[in-house]
């Protein structure tokens, strides 16, 4: 098992500026040189009273950089980290983020701070950093982003909008606002969302190429729930031919849109916050929102929870296994090899079919560790992994091998 917190050394830089930041932590001592690309720029040394508040205040240092507009570039570092770009102080919700491999293109929403009720999807380089295009948007929110055959597909205040981002134009696919925190879900060009429909609030399910619908739910009670304990999500699976959908405590609803039918996956999990087929189709994974927060597995064939799941270790940051296996966020790699799991303020790389742990990445500038907040993982389709913390930092991982 390998861990990756930020390396002792490395450099940072702004390419606007023509300028570099370079850093080496040797136990008490933080160096600091920072000057012009291709001149040895100015030497600070700092000796700190332990270990401990020295690489504090490494990571305060290379917050602050990371704010000024300075990068961190696969290039120029050693270790996991493709790309670390601060993207903005305020910004709309987690899971507004999203890469295209075909045209590598890295999307994500932020709010602009000179108008709290507007905000801003912007198109960045994931190789540089450096945003290539930029949207407007006249909402409060984005709740979330996915890239659709060269389009994007966002979430938006209560509809869910499809943006062209050469011709800036953008349709509105329908109402919705269902459910509280209910994101959409888009996979094999079909999309997963509530809305408003004929006779009352829907869940349904659209091819969105000829807005055909393949599903459509009566989601006239889940309207009026107000238990906060209920949190209504859902998922597509990679083929898109089913739908997973959990609105009330203790039970998933599966869907399968090529014959129709429909199964009750029943156990004993509360609020579900994230639901996720596995690529193979033939698991689903949850994360529960209340209870233990626990990152769980079932089975589609038998409906029975994968118990091996439920004995993954978890970690205090220094190391020290914690008490409860408490997870806030997991995500699947394209393949189903890979399990990515968020472990506080680590995230676990692990192999999905034997469970054993072949990486720990350390997420730095994170405010809160615990609980939904703190930073979102996200596999896009090319293995790549994508994380945005509260602090507003994304970071790309390139893809991990087994």
């Amino acid at each position: 098992m390998s861990t990756f917190p930020i390396p002792a050394s490395g450099r940072l830089t702004n390419i606007e500026k023509n300028s570099f930041w370079d850093w080496s932590l040797d136990g008490k001592s933080l160096t600091t040189v920072s000057g012009k690309l291709g001149r040895d720029g100015r030497k600070t040394t700092k000796k700190h009273p332990s270990e401990e508040k020295a690489a504090s205040d490494l990571e305060s240092k290379h917050f602050k950089k990371l704010r000024e507009g300075f990068r961190h570039l696969h290039a120029e570092n050693p270790g996991p980290i493709a790309l670390q770009t601060f993207f903005a102080a305020h910004y709309t919700g987690f899971m507004s983020f999203d890469l295209q491999s075909e045209r590598n293109e890295l999307a994500a929403c932020r709010s602009t701070q000179a108008d709290p009720a507007s905000c801003e999807i912007v198109v960045l380089d994931p190789e540089s950093g450096s945003e290539t295009k930029l949207v407007s948007l006249d909402v409060s929110d984005v709740s979330c982003l996915r890239w659709h055959d060269h389009r994007i597909v966002f979430q938006a205040d209560d509809r869910v909008s499809v943006l062209d981002i050469e011709s800036q134009k953008i349709d509105n696919f329908g109402k919705g606002g269902v459910f509280p925190h209910f994101e959409f879900d888009l996979q094999a060009g079909r999309l997963l969302s509530s809305r408003s429909g004929t006779s009352g609030p829907i869940i349904a399910v659209d091819e969105l190429l000829t807005g055909q619908t393949l599903l459509e739910i009566d989601a006239s009670e889940q309207e009026r729930v107000t238990d906060h304990h209920i949190q209504h999500v859902g998922a597509l699976a990679p083929s898109g031919k089913l739908v997973a959908i959990c609105r009330q405590k203790g039970e998933i609803e599966i869907y399968n849109l090529d014959d129709g039918t429909n199964t009750i996956i029943r156990g004993d999990f509360p609020c579900v916050s994230k639901l996720q087929f596995h690529p193979s189709g033939e698991w689903i994974g949850l994360t529960e929102h209340y209870g233990d927060w626990r990152f769980r597995v079932w089975s589609l064939s038998d409906g029975r929870e994968d118990s091996r799941f439920r004995e993954l270790q978890f970690r205090f940051s220094n190391g020290i296994p914690r008490p409860t296996s408490s997870c806030f966020d997991f995500s699947f790699s394209p393949s189903g090899k890979l399990l990515a799991l968020r472990d506080n303020g680590w995230i676990q790389i692990r192999d999905f079919h034997n469970q054993k742990e072949l990486y720990r990445i350390e997420q730095n500038h994170v405010v809160r560790d615990t609980g939904t907040s703190g930073f979102r993982i996200h596999y896009v389709a090319d293995g790549r992994l994508v994380t945005r913390t509260d602090r507003g930092v994304l970071t790309v991982y390139p893809p991990h091998s087994i």
